[in-house]
């Protein structure tokens, strides 16, 4: 026994059937070619964001080597306090800019993704919309074609109860009502 309730408008049974799932089928290819234009902007972005943060580190890594190198030869501490001094404003800036492009790679994908899902919803909806529309024409269609076949029908047999013979009682009823 089946449970399941068929619906005109169950999703499966309009993605694919061909008159009413078009806008479905060409609405879910989109958003998939968009998706994946989306993922390619972003591994785009983030190779440029990879690339500036591990030239920070680098720089980093060198920055402290040279102040490791010089503080270790240093006569006074004055001199090491200068040292250090100079590796940490280095070492504070390197930290700013990684803050700063953080921050501004975190909204370019907050906006990609945004723009992204906007586009994907307003789609899917009018993709709905033009499938309900089909659904509305097919179902239309089906019942005018439901009711030329009822009237067609009803035609048909009054015509061959015209042409029928009459039996002799119902001939004899016929006359004794009039």
């Amino acid at each position: 026994m089946n449970s399941r309730i068929e619906s005109p408008m169950d999703p499966f049974r309009i993605f694919m059937d061909a008159s009413t799932g078009e806008p479905l089928r060409k609405s879910m290819l989109h958003q998939m070619e968009r998706f994946w234009e989306g993922q390619r902007k972003l591994l785009d972005e983030y190779e440029s964001f990879s690339k500036g943060m591990l030239e920070r580190r680098r720089n980093a890594t060198e920055a402290t080597l040279d102040a490791v190198r010089k503080m270790s030869s240093c006569a006074d501490g004055s001199e090491w306090a200068k040292c250090y001094s100079d590796w940490f404003t280095g070492s504070w800036t390197r930290v700013a800019e990684d803050s700063r492009d953080m921050i501004q790679e975190s909204f370019k994908v907050l906006n990609e993704v945004s723009q992204t899902v906007s586009a994907g919803w307003a789609e899917t909806a009018q993709a709905t919309a033009e499938t309900q529309q089909a659904a509305a024409r097919s179902a239309s269609a089906m019942g005018e074609q439901g009711a030329a076949s009822a009237q067609e029908a009803a035609r048909m047999a009054a015509a061959r109860a015209a042409q029928r013979p009459k039996r002799p009682e119902e001939g004899a009823r016929a006359g004794a009502d009039d």
